[in-house]
């Protein structure tokens, strides 16, 4: 952003967009408050001028002619929903789970049962182990086929729940993850803030560039560490000088 004033500028933020209208040339994203640079961002006026880069990174795979999963939870639904409309265009079936901590949080339920072809929501306000074990049935009776893609844009708490059910959710199946990790300088290898552990030939990857990945080769334990350990400079730019 054009600020005036240091205490006013905001860090480089990683955005995703949830729509595009082209006639009316606008990108519409959804910004959650998640520290300074984050709440300047409800001091934005209409016709202020910001400065988008992008896109950035490896594009959403998008499958055809094949049975796709999606699992989105709270307002990161609204990401998945544009993903889940160009694979069902490809000739895809698509079945959505839309997980949300309470009643209250459900939004664009209708948009979300418009772009899919099953659509379910589950609501996990304590995540009981019960309650993420209702979910993981209903997932795995929806693989119906040994060669389903599973994509989840999810909190790393709910994909640790998830790896617990490795064996039984996608051993014959690929299944990828949206990688909630801290990013600035989104140019692959400068700022050194994306980068994440990886069981495979790579070690370490910068997810800035590879945004999805597969989730059997991703510890989301090391991204709330990274996370945790970034949270004392938000909290300590929230404090009042």
């Amino acid at each position: 952003n054009f600020a005036e004033t240091s205490d006013k500028l905001i860090k480089p933020l990683a955005l995703s967009p949830y729509k595009v209208d082209k006639t009316q040339g606008l990108i519409y994203f959804i910004i959650l408050k998640a520290g300074k640079s984050t709440e300047l961002c409800r001091n934005f006026k209409a016709g202020e001028e910001i400065v988008l880069m992008g896109p950035t990174g490896s594009k959403t795979y998008i499958p055809t002619s094949q049975n796709v999963i999606l699992i989105g939870e709270g307002v990161r639904n609204m990401a998945l929903l544009p993903i889940a409309q160009e694979i069902k265009n490809q000739g895809s079936k698509v079945t959505f789970f839309s997980v949300y901590n309470q009643q209250n949080d459900i939004f664009y339920i209708e948009k979300i049962k418009a772009a899919a072809d099953e659509a379910y929501t589950f609501i996990l306000s304590n995540n009981s182990d019960s309650n993420i074990n209702n979910l993981m049935n209903k997932i795995n009776e929806a693989k119906t086929s040994k060669n389903a893609y599973i994509i989840a844009y999810v909190t790393n708490t709910m994909l640790e729940e998830i790896k617990k059910y490795e064996q039984q959710l996608f051993k014959d199946s690929e299944f990828v993850c949206g990688i909630l990790a801290p990013m600035q300088c989104m140019m692959k290898g400068i700022c050194g803030q994306c980068i994440q552990k990886v069981d495979n030939d790579k070690g370490y990857i910068f997810s800035c560039a590879s945004q999805e990945y597969d989730i059997k080769k991703f510890n989301p334990k090391l991204v709330a560490t990274r996370l945790d350990q970034n949270s004392l400079l938000e909290k300590l730019g929230n404090v009042n000088k």
